[in-house]
């Protein structure tokens, strides 16, 4: 790994097109995902 820091799971990781900018762009080395689903599902809502 090139670099070694990892965006953590939450709101920067909610999407594959915001996973790839941060890495990309923000030269992230990882990025640790919540559980992935092929159809979309309807999350919790917020407190």
């Amino acid at each position: 790994m090139e670099n070694p820091t990892m965006l953590a799971s939450g709101i920067l990781g909610s999407s594959g097109s915001m996973i790839r900018r941060v890495v990309e762009e923000g030269g992230a080395g990882a990025a640790v995902t919540k559980s992935l689903t092929i159809a979309p599902r309807e999350g919790y809502s917020t407190p």
